[in-house]
């Protein structure tokens, strides 16, 4: 099959591709980090070594807060697919190597293994898909690489690609959609097989990240939909849908009905710690706030990713001249008004102790991609470029001492806790 293989062998893509399995190899977590791996571990343990999806008897549903009660018992509040996805490498991992997830040796430690292979594993074939990508838009190859590197080394991807997440893995996923989507769209390969690749990796990414990539699967469908114009488009439904059934079908067997109970508010209720949540979960900002916290406040897509900058300008060069990837591009801005105006109406928490506001992650390939217009068209941007992508990687790196337990800060004036990620994780890198 003839994707790119490997970037056609250029040794420099090779030399990427090799920093990062060693950035990867060297700092992926050993243990699990957050409420969010620690209810999917939880369920992970319990399916391999009690063959239950209760998680009361885990260490880790026990400490979790991420967790609901249904009939007397506990479960994780996560969607199935990305935990079943763990638990067939934790299988592997315990019955052959018997590893598990509580040893003080990392590296005998089942989370390390687990995040490395899942996490590890997808970001590396983002690049690898980003980076041929990359071809239809003519760069030579330094600005092909460069962009490559950027997306690896300069946005969030690069701290939270070290811990067990839902967002990194969903955001590759879709981008392999939409390239497959792009393929069509530049009369490259077989329409049936295209249509068949972007339906399977949307709908996987729709079951592992629900909001974000429920969203792009309708919106590359949209795509695929107004390039084709014709009923071929149909493959791309048949082999998205049934990971959606998947995900029905297993909360059928744990809780007996298709409703997924993980969205019901009230199956939470007796959870101790959400009713009289604390620290940043019980914030409560007004959404003027709250807006501007996520685009270029405490938590701001353009504050912990300056490199974004360029991309959305290189969206709005391409819409006002009217390109052939203007469809695309309104596309994508539409994506992220959906996203914006999503968790502005459910959101309270910033997505929690989290760095920066994690839920823009699963987009981030596809604004790095149309940065790619620039290069096109004004070589002067370069230096700038490269400067502010210096400034993202340095924030990024800034990550990797908490990506999720960020320490909180405290106002001297007022003695109430300021949670800004990027300054208190900057702090403790310099002082702890």
């Amino acid at each position: 099959m003839k994707i790119i293989f490997l970037a056609n062998g250029n040794k420099k893509f090779y030399l990427i591709i090799f920093t990062l399995i060693i950035f990867l190899v060297f700092f992926t977590s050993f243990f699990k980090i957050t409420a969010n791996d620690g209810s999917r571990v939880a369920t992970m343990e319990s399916l391999v070594e009690k063959k239950t999806w209760q998680i009361e008897n885990s260490l880790y549903g026990q400490e979790t807060v991420d967790k609901l009660i249904y009939r007397g018992h506990l479960y994780s509040t996560k969607p199935p697919v990305l935990t079943l996805m763990g638990t067939g490498i934790y299988f592997v991992l315990h019955e052959f190597f018997y590893l598990d997830f509580y040893s003080d040796n990392p590296f005998f430690n089942a989370y390390y293994w687990i995040t490395l292979i899942l996490i590890g594993g997808a970001y590396i074939l983002l690049l690898i898909y980003f980076y041929s990508s990359l071809r239809w838009f003519k760069l030579d190859e330094n600005n092909r690489l460069l962009l490559t590197a950027a997306l690896a080394f300069c946005t969030l991807y690069l701290p939270y690609s070290v811990t067990l997440n839902n967002h990194t893995i969903a955001g590759s996923f879709i981008f392999v959609s939409f390239y497959y989507y792009l393929k069509n769209k530049f009369k490259e390969g077989n329409v049936h097989f295209n249509l068949l690749l972007s339906g399977v990796f949307a709908g996987w990414a729709s079951v592992i990240d629900i909001p974000s990539g429920t969203m792009f699967l309708a919106v590359i469908f949209l795509l695929h939909a107004l390039s084709l114009r014709h009923k071929k488009v149909v493959v791309y439904i048949l082999f998205a849908v049934p990971f959606i059934v998947l995900q029905f079908i297993f909360n059928y067997i744990v809780f007996e009905s298709f409703f997924i109970h993980y969205l019901n508010s009230n199956n939470f209720q007796n959870i101790d710690y959400w009713i009289n949540p604390k620290g940043i979960d019980a914030l409560n900002h007004p959404w003027p706030l709250y807006l501007f916290n996520m685009l270029f406040g405490t938590h701001g897509l353009f504050l912990y990713t300056p490199l974004l900058f360029f991309s959305f300008y290189a969206m709005g060069k391409v819409i006002k001249r009217k390109s052939e990837f203007i469809i695309e591009s309104i596309a994508v801005l539409f994506s992220f008004l959906v996203i914006t105006l999503f968790y502005l109406y459910v959101g309270n928490n910033y997505g929690g102790t989290a760095y920066g506001f994690r839920y823009y992650i699963p987009i981030t390939p596809l604004f790095i991609f149309f940065t790619a217009h620039l290069f096109t068209e004004a070589p002067k941007y370069k230096m700038v470029f490269l400067m502010v992508a210096a400034i993202s990687f340095l924030f990024s790196a800034i990550g990797l001492t908490g990506i999720f337990f960020t320490p909180e800060l405290y106002s001297i004036n007022t003695g109430k806790s300021i949670f800004f990620p990027l300054l208190a994780n900057y702090y403790m890198l310099l002082y702890k």
